[in-house]
């Protein structure tokens, strides 16, 4: 009796489904074991919140992924480390509010924020009022009024020395300018060699951004330097006072992830005025003339997409969802899927139904217009998504739908739920980025480019007015027979994360060994 190969591959991945089954039972992801890394990480959470604590250092520190650990604490806590980290921080920030003699600012360095701004914003965006307004239904204001008049005249001598101090500051600086030459060369004040990076993200939203960072942190202290983050969250407008409170703050380079690809040609021009060099990452800021653009190949995104949908809609309809239409790698995107997709197109031989831009990649977005489309009962063969979170959104309206596993869906970035779509068969393929390897070569190259040491980058790239230098990486196009040997083997996911959903089918079934038998009389043919 001889087996075809692509049954073995299914016997395989039945029988290994039913291995971490039972390998789990014993193993440290218990419930028992799962409670206590949750106690220790809020135990250090609430311990260290004033620091700049990564998720992704703490999963390294006990030995789980970064995906699995933040998966379990969401799980435990009911809530995201990001949200309860925030929420702890701005609970300690309402018992130092009531202290008056607390600027904003220093309130900030204790809890440990560093943009005044942003803590702002989350002040009011957990309670619903500003810290001012807190204070003000504290009552603190009117206590502070009473003291003013008390000690109007202590006030007065106060002032008078402030005055003075300040004189004397204006005189040294007068007289002793190289001690403040020390002071403002860009660089940490106790240590002048280490370099300081900004890093400006355009969002955090989405799955893959939040790796990006934790990655690109950890790399920049591997190498011995420092890094501050900061997030716009999708608005053009914060994004340049970020940039303009990182180049403040006395960086040496900036790392920039533009939130829309012509207007953060500001924020690069606000660098270049200062001598700041800048790295464009994984996003192309067009007309600008930035030192570096890094980024994997989008373009061959595009054509893996289309070539890999293509493998199972040979005739049929096929509905786009790009991604943001403020973002230029959509547009390479759609470069590559062109390329493959048009002679099919002038064959007759594929119809595109529509071809949508989802602004800010909300994946709801992607939800109507699929389900919009299938409503007026229109028949979609295959849908290419600009990334995993879209493909998600338009996976959701197939299955509203019951068309969920029929319709063949692509995507990209191997996101964790995307993968585990994957192999349980409702998403045909992704197209992966090693991120790490990204993040990586940034931090070298940021390095490089402070120290002015030559890149040796040969290839360039037109951003509408310039060529600039390109470090391009390739991405990878993942389905279910070969995730194992790239996404798996590379530790960008664990096993057990992927196949997490075919565990708990077999955890709930009655008898494991009675599903297998079943499996294989109904799915195999022997010969």
């Amino acid at each position: 009796m001889l087996i075809k190969d692509k049954q073995w591959n299914r016997i395989k991945n039945a029988i290994s489904a039913i291995f971490i089954r039972f390998s789990l039972s014993n193993s440290k992801f218990k419930n028992g074991n799962i409670d206590g890394i949750v106690s220790k990480v809020l135990e250090y959470i609430n311990k260290n919140y004033h620091q700049d604590i990564s998720l992704h250092d703490i999963a390294k520190s006990v030995n789980l992924s970064y995906h699995y650990l933040s998966k379990i604490f969401k799980d435990k806590i009911g809530k995201g480390f990001i949200e309860y980290l925030t929420e702890l921080r701005i609970e300690k920030s309402m018992q130092l509010l009531i202290n008056q003699n607390l600027s904003i600012k220093e309130i900030c360095q204790q809890i440990g924020y560093s943009d005044p701004n942003y803590y702002c914003k989350a002040f009011k965006r957990v309670t619903g009022m500003t810290p001012t307004e807190y204070r003000l239904s504290r009552n603190v204001r009117g206590i502070i009024l009473l003291k003013d008049r008390i000690l109007k005249n202590t006030l007065t001598v106060i002032l008078v020395v402030i005055l003075f101090i300040e004189l004397s500051f204006i005189f040294i600086k007068l007289y002793k300018p190289d001690f403040y030459l020390k002071q403002s060369n860009g660089s940490n004040s106790e240590n002048n060699n280490k370099i300081k990076i900004g890093f400006s993200l355009g969002t955090l939203k989405e799955e893959r951004w939040i790796k990006d960072r934790d990655i690109l942190i950890t790399k920049a202290r591997e190498l011995g330097a420092e890094i501050i983050v900061q997030n716009a969250n999708n608005d053009d407008q914060d994004q340049l006072k970020q940039v303009k409170y990182l180049l403040d703050q006395g960086i040496d380079i900036l790392i920039l992830v533009p939130n829309d690809y012509k207007k953060a040609s500001k924020a690069v021009e606000m660098a270049k005025e200062r001598g700041i060099p800048v790295i464009s990452y994984d996003r192309l800021v067009l007309n600008s003339n930035v030192d570096l653009y890094i980024s994997f190949d989008n373009v061959r995104v595009g054509e893996l997409m289309a070539l890999w949908l293509l493998k199972k809609v040979k005739w049929g309809n096929i509905f786009i969802v790009n991604g943001a239409p403020n973002d230029y790698n959509t547009k390479m995107i759609k470069e590559g899927y062109d390329r493959i997709l048009m002679p099919y197109v002038e064959a007759k031989k594929i119809n595109i139904i529509k071809e949508e831009w989802a602004e800010n990649w909300l994946k709801e977005y992607a939800f109507s217009v699929i389900d919009k489309e299938l409503q007026r009962g229109t028949k979609i063969n295959g849908i290419i998504a600009g990334n995993d979170s879209l493909a998600e959104g338009a996976i959701e309206a197939l299955s509203e739908h019951r068309y969920m596993g029929k319709v063949y869906v692509v995507g990209q970035d191997a996101d964790l739920w995307a993968c585990q779509r994957i192999v349980e068969g409702t998403q045909l393929m992704t197209a992966y980025k090693p991120i790490d390897k990204l993040a990586e070569a940034t931090i070298e190259m940021a390095i490089k480019l402070v120290k002015k040491e030559p890149l040796n980058i040969e290839r360039k790239i037109f951003d509408g007015k310039y060529y600039v230098p390109y470090y391009v990486l390739q991405p990878i196009p993942v389905d279910k027979d070969n995730i194992e040997e790239t996404i798996i083997k590379d530790g960008f996911h664990l096993k057990e994360e992927v196949y997490i959903k075919g565990w708990q089918s077999i955890e709930n079934s009655i008898d494991c060994n009675f599903l297998l038998q079943k499996l294989l009389l109904q799915n195999f043919k022997f010969e």
